[in-house]
């Protein structure tokens, strides 16, 4: 398998993302506003920052890492609510939360489940 944990974590974690950003697209939970930016975001989010966070559950537990992720992730929404404006959540819904605040957290705890899985994969392929 993978000798380099740097690789294995961000292989994961793009794999999570591309997981996720596929059942997205199938059940148009969100909606990017350009073709690059569902690319980016496994790129930068997925890869590079959750495979960091995912790297750390070794040394802090998963505790910690989950709450620094949800913290990230809910940052990240709001900061695309306020300023990117790279996907939208159609009327403003996810799954049964309504509004954009919702929105970010309920998508928030999902941004923390993120290096979860990923180091749980990590661990399994090692």
């Amino acid at each position: 398998m993978l000798n380099d944990p740097y690789l294995l974590a961000f292989i994961t974690t793009l794999f999570v993302g591309l997981l996720c950003e596929l059942t997205a697209r199938l059940g148009k939970l969100w909606i990017y506003r350009k073709p690059i930016y569902p690319v980016l975001n496994i790129l930068l989010m997925f890869g590079i920052v959750m495979g960091a966070l995912s790297l750390l559950i070794p040394r802090t537990g998963s505790l910690p890492v989950f709450i620094i992720a949800i913290a990230i992730g809910y940052a990240y929404e709001k900061i695309n609510f306020s300023h990117l404006h790279w996907w939208h959540f159609p009327e403003d819904k996810f799954l049964f939360f309504s509004g954009q605040e919702a929105c970010a957290r309920s998508v928030a705890i999902l941004w923390g489940i993120t290096p979860l899985l990923s180091n749980a994969i990590q661990s399994y392929l090692s």
